[in-house]
Parts: C-alpha cells; structure tokens; sequence
C-alpha cells in the first residue's frame, strides 16, 4: 500500500474535476450568479425583470441593440408594420400571379394616348401626330380577331390634347401599336 505524499492533492467533494473557465463571459455568468445567490432573486424573476423592462425602453432603442430583429418582433408597432407589409406583399405578388394567368391582358373599352416627346424634340404638337392607333391580344390587332371582333365607336383628341379611343366594349389585351 502506497502512502500519500506531501505534494498529493486530497480531493474533495466541494473541487471541480474539470478546470475552471477563466474567459470574460463565464467570469460575467459567475458574477451574475453570484448576485443573483446574494440578492436571493431567481433567475426567473430576473429574466421576467428584463423582459419588462424591454418592453417599457423607447421603439427607437431597438436599433442601437445587439439583436434588432428580435428587439423589434418584440413591438407591437413593429410587428403591426411587419402585418402590414407582409399583406401588401401578398396583394403584389397575388397581382403578378393573375397577371400571369391571364397573359398580361388589362380590359378596358376606352384607351388615351398622350405624346409626351416628339423625333425632333420640337414643342408638343396640338392634335397627335398618329395615323392609326390599334390594339393587340397576344400580338394580333383586335379589330381583325373574327371570332370576337371588336370595332372603335369614337376617336377624339380631349381637351388635354389627348388621342381618346372608345371601342364598342370591354376589350382585353396585352400591348398597342400605333403608326406616326
């Protein structure tokens, strides 16, 4: 049987196994607990305290934080915004997706045309300089379709100097031509 020597360590129960973390962060976490033990507050209540007190700093506070996001789905406010653009987001892209469907086509029965910049820059002119103006169902002129024709009942400049076309009904296309 061997003797224990002078320079032996004796453990006790009261030892860690492992060495000790000497990082800031489980210095900062002994030290907290460490408060915590002597102010006789559980960790609960200390989380439900900061909690509280999140909720009670002022909105702009959550910019300056080191996590935003999650300072800011903590905001009504925020999250209120957050609602918000997600439904415009939602009403955007249900647009695109009709559109889409429907191969870009729009139907209206009355079309305006304004000229807005002549070929040689020269002072917008009174009455459009446009010998025809026709619409265009995936490329084809709608006034030439023979299983649903449609025909112009009226072209008239307004009193903005706009060419105004009215067609005789509602007519659903994707694009225009028009010749100078």
């Amino acid at each position: 049987m061997k003797e224990k020597s002078k320079g032996d360590k004796i453990s006790s129960p009261h030892q860690h196994p492992t060495p000790r973390c000497m990082s800031k962060r489980c210095s900062a976490i002994r030290h907290l607990f460490r408060t915590l033990i002597a102010r006789t507050e559980s960790l609960e209540l200390k989380m439900e305290r900061v909690r509280n007190d999140m909720h009670r700093a002022a909105d702009s506070s959550v910019f300056f934080c080191s996590q935003p996001l999650q300072a800011a789905l903590s905001r009504k406010i925020f999250l209120a915004i957050l609602f918000t653009l997600a439904l415009l987001y939602f009403r955007v892209t249900l647009a695109w997706c009709q559109r889409l469907l429907v191969n870009g086509r729009t139907c209206h029965d009355r079309f305006r045309f304004s000229v807005l910049r002549t070929r040689n820059d020269s002072a917008r002119p009174l009455v459009p300089p446009i010998d025809r103006f026709g619409l265009l169902a995936d490329g084809a002129d709608v006034a030439y379709n023979l299983a649903d024709p449609v025909r112009v009942v009226k072209e008239e400049v307004d009193d903005e100097m706009n060419l105004v076309v009215t067609y005789n009904r509602h007519v659903a296309v994707n694009g225009f031509y028009f010749v100078t």
